[in-house]
């Protein structure tokens, strides 16, 4: 299979071809921009190349229906041209090895084959592993090492502490929010919705007020006003939108996360932050199986586009705002 860095050159993406365990292993950290820990880490891909990466705790496996939690998952691949997986276990072998079964049951005819990893021990195993056989220790990867030098990319900071940034309220302050998303959800006037709408994108700075965060995470299910958003949505403004963003998703109940944070995902990949783009279109894949801006984080990671490109895409964005104006006018 090949792939390419989450942040590419913008006129040709590099590929990396991938032959063999020890590269595949050596290469998932550039896919996700992290290194996964205690995670399942399944990789879609089509004929040669890959199409969707997602990671899930592996608690998160051991605990849910498999042919749930993969539900948004396969959907996607079947969308964007994916016909087989590749199955990652990282922890402990034994701890890693008992989801085994569970990744099969949830994968079923898509699994192609299994690895479990320790990183600890430095060493793989195939899935079908039994106890006692010993790992096969993990070699370095000169052509992956050298791929990753030669772009200057490197993974960034844990899973854990990219996810802390984004976790959503709860216990009692996930209740009282709810009670205050209900309130400006019924207060909330549609005449008076893009004006409110215009000042929140004239500046987006993470000084607004906890109201305002939860309006504008109401605001932006509205298809027209999200459309705005693309248009305004550079490179040079992509820190101030990620911190307006950021607190709007953390300013969101659960049942109403997912267009925010495939939000926050955009302006990440917008802004050159690959591992937290990872983790919020993972999240994404685990809230809803299919929808416009989810489609759009899956199209992104599927083809490597870099943030350079926005420029270009944004123009089918002006041209659903225009046709917005025109039946309204």
């Amino acid at each position: 299979m090949t792939i390419s860095p989450l942040v590419a050159t913008a006129a040709a993406p590099p590929l990396l071809r991938i032959r063999e365990p020890d590269s595949l292993i050596a290469a998932v950290p550039h896919l996700l921009g992290f290194t996964p820990e205690q995670s399942l880490v399944v990789v879609l891909i089509d004929d040669t190349d890959v199409v969707v990466v997602a990671r899930y705790d592996l608690a998160q496996v051991a605990a849910a229906k498999a042919a749930e939690l993969f539900m948004g998952l396969l959907v996607q691949g079947r969308q964007h041209g994916a016909t087989r997986a590749v199955a990652l276990l990282y922890g402990p072998f034994l701890r890693a090895r008992r989801v085994y079964q569970a990744v099969r049951r949830g994968l079923g005819q898509w699994l192609d084959f299994c690895l479990v990893v320790d990183l600890d021990q430095d060493c793989w195993w195939p899935g079908t592993a039994r106890p006692t056989d010993p790992g096969i220790p993990l070699k370095p990867n000169p052509s992956v090492e050298a791929w990753a030098r030669r772009h200057d990319w490197e993974p960034v900071g844990r899973r854990d502490q990219l996810g802390d940034e984004l976790a959503p309220p709860r216990g009692s302050q996930e209740d009282r929010l709810i009670a205050v998303w209900a309130g400006i959800a019924a207060e909330l006037p549609a005449t008076e919705s893009a004006t409110t709408w215009s000042r929140y994108l004239a500046a987006p700075t993470a000084d607004w007020s906890e109201a305002d965060f939860v309006t504008a995470a109401q605001l932006v299910h509205r298809p027209e006003l999200r459309d705005q958003l693309w248009l305004a949505l550079t490179t040079e403004k992509a820190d101030d939108y990620f911190a307006f963003w950021s607190q709007a998703v953390r300013c969101t109940p659960l049942e109403h996360r997912l267009l925010p944070l495939a939000v926050v995902g955009l302006i990440a990949w917008l802004s050159g932050r690959g591992g937290l783009f990872s983790v919020c279109h993972e999240e994404c894949l685990t809230l809803a199986a299919t929808g416009p801006v989810v489609d759009l984080l899956t199209l992104i990671r599927r083809h490597y586009v870099h943030p350079e490109m926005w420029s270009i895409l944004k123009h089918s964005a002006q041209a659903a705002v225009d046709g917005h104006r025109i039946l309204a006018g």
